[in-house]
């Protein structure tokens, strides 16, 4: 290669053939992806790779990949690759919507509404069941309550996995994925929580910390406060405190 930020016409040349053989890029949503050139756009500040691709019978597309450093040719075509066959999945869909899941479909699909709210109450120590919830501990042995039914929450799951089925991408969720991901939601739910929130609520398909458990949610104010306080002082950056063995930002509200 050229140098370690560019290519030159033979790389460009060696590229195109690499990205040009039989199934060097995997279909995108079962059509097939052809590249039908290579272009290196040289800015002020930084180089990048342009690539002109069909995807027929749509319109072609281009997608912009940054220049390798270090990595060999092959080893970047493959990158490139990948990385295409992403940009041609969200070109298609630009064109060709997915249509909707059939939600119902989808439910039968998944573990019972009964293994759900069970692998939920699993993630909890100290588990005690309240009028429209649960009370629980969590790893930091922090007593809070979880507002949700086990209807809402399966229906919380059926959510994310119509979003992971639907997803695509390097790191595309996949089908199946959808009760880790809504687990996934919730611990960082609980993360962001303020220290003087106490309650887990579902606002509008979306878990949320609150001072109270009736909807609308309550924000807490304790993290602003301390927040305010050291900008008063002439402080000021992200910190994070352990409030009652719990990790706060509190610049999230």
């Amino acid at each position: 290669m050229a140098d370690d930020w560019g290519v030159d016409d033979a790389d460009l040349r060696e590229l195109t053939r690499l990205l040009q053989r039989p199934g060097a890029v995997a279909p995108a949503d079962g059509m097939a992806v052809a590249i039908r050139s290579l272009l290196v756009s040289r800015g002020r500040e930084d180089e990048e790779l342009m690539i002109h691709y069909s995807v027929q019978p749509l319109p072609d597309g281009i997608a912009r990949q940054p220049l390798p450093r270090d990595s060999d040719l092959a080893t970047y075509a493959a990158e490139v690759a990948e990385e295409l066959q992403a940009w041609a999945i969200g070109h298609v869909r630009k064109y060709r919507p997915l249509p909707p899941l059939d939600r119902n479909q989808v439910r039968r699909e998944l573990p019972s509404r009964k293994e759900l709210w069970r692998l939920l109450r699993a993630e909890f120590s100290g588990v005690r069941d309240v009028d429209g919830g649960f009370v629980a501990t969590d790893r930091f042995g922090t007593a809070f309550r979880v507002m949700l039914t086990p209807e809402q929450w399966q229906e919380y799951v059926v959510g994310c996995e119509i979003g992971c089925r639907n997803d695509y991408g390097i790191d595309a969720d996949s089908a199946g994925d959808g009760p880790r991901v809504a687990i996934g939601d919730l611990d960082e739910a609980m993360a962001t929580m303020d220290p003087d929130e106490s309650f887990l609520v579902l606002d509008a398909r979306v878990l949320k910390g609150s001072t109270r458990a009736e909807l609308p949610p309550m924000p807490g104010s304790a993290g602003k406060q301390k927040s305010e306080e050291i900008l008063r002082r002439g402080g000021g950056g992200w910190y994070a405190t352990y409030h009652e063995g719990k990790l706060s930002n509190p610049f999230d509200e």
